[in-house]
């Protein structure tokens, strides 16, 4: 099957699955660039390709997020091509092929945030649970 027409109908069953125009522009957008970037026809590509993808996004400084979207992108492609389209491929991106996204530390309140939150609480129940939630760190 031809790259531009599997992209087509994969556009289309993106589009009947719901998906909106923003997720599905992104995922055409980052199967395209991995096509460009690895050369090679729907049913050459291997997991070696897909570490190579990921090595040159890594050394191009894209983001975690940014990374594992494509590799999605790229694993529905190879799902919708494998189960939709009746091809006989191996998807080539597995459950290890994924960047380790860091957690952000939470923000911490200034002191007059606190203070102008706890002189909205009325009663003393009130503030005793947003102090404890507050001290002990609860959410």
């Amino acid at each position: 099957m031809e790259l531009c027409s599997a992209k087509e109908n994969f556009r289309r069953y993106l589009k009947r699955r719901g998906y909106s125009k923003h997720t599905i522009a992104s995922y055409l957008l980052d199967i395209s660039l991995f096509f460009r970037e690895s050369e090679k026809p729907i049913n050459s590509v291997t997991k070696g390709d897909i570490d190579v993808f990921m090595d040159r996004c890594q050394v191009m400084d894209k983001k975690a997020t940014t990374i594992n979207r494509a590799l999605i992108s790229i694993k529905m492609f190879y799902q919708y091509l494998i189960h939709i389209e009746d091809q006989k491929l191996t998807n080539p991106v597995c459950s290890h092929h994924r960047v380790k996204v860091p957690k952000r530390l939470p923000k911490v309140l200034k002191e007059q945030e606190i203070e102008m939150l706890q002189s909205l609480l009325k009663s003393v129940r009130n503030k005793a649970l947003f102090n404890l939630m507050l001290r002990c760190g609860l959410r």
